[in-house]
């Protein structure tokens, strides 16, 4: 239920001037339209609010991402070449982080995959044994595919084959107990 509070100064009424009844409808559409402005405009600053936060954080964003992406590509960091460590050379973060993964893929392992520094339990690199499982895994799956059809032929002939020739031998052996002079 909605409330409306109307005042009225009847000490500004004179003759000639307007009528109560005017007073009342011009203060009650005054009212009216004064909380439809504010509601409107409590709305409209509402969604320019949102749309404000939305560009600034899409703009922080595209700030932060390029900061981050120029720190990486010009950004050089001191590695240490040679026995003494007198040598130093400087590389980006991409180049170190290459450098480490074809370290590690040129790591030996043995049959687990586990790094391995002994020469008896050796298999190959890293590299080696990934694609070496990947292989094995993606035959194993055409194999088990090709068995797999196979196998359901196979029993299919089985079935037929079994169970004919039992039809036979229950048909012969009926036919033996048969006496033909005694039917007619």
């Amino acid at each position: 239920m909605a409330k409306l509070n109307i005042e009225l100064d009847l000490d500004y009424l004179e003759e000639g001037r307007q009528s109560i009844e005017d007073l009342v409808r011009d203060e009650i559409i005054n009212n009216a339209t004064n909380r439809i402005e504010s509601v409107i405009k409590e709305l409209a600053n509402k969604k320019l609010q949102s749309k404000v936060e939305e560009i600034i954080d899409e703009k922080a964003e595209k700030i932060t991402n390029d900061i981050i992406d120029n720190f990486i590509a010009t950004q050089k960091f001191p590695i240490v070449k040679g026995s003494w460590g007198t040598d130093l050379e400087y590389n980006s973060i991409t180049e170190i982080l290459t450098g480490k993964l074809k370290e590690s893929l040129n790591r030996y392992v043995d049959k687990d995959g586990k790094y391995c520094d002994s020469s008896y339990n050796k298999v190959g690199t890293r590299l080696d044994w990934l694609t070496g499982k990947l292989a094995e895994k993606y035959a194993n799956e055409k194999v088990q595919e090709a068995t797999k059809d196979i196998k359901t032929h196979i029993e299919k002939f089985i079935l037929e084959k079994v169970k004919g020739e039992i039809m036979g031998q229950l048909s012969s052996g009926i036919l033996k107990n048969i006496d033909f002079t005694k039917i007619g």
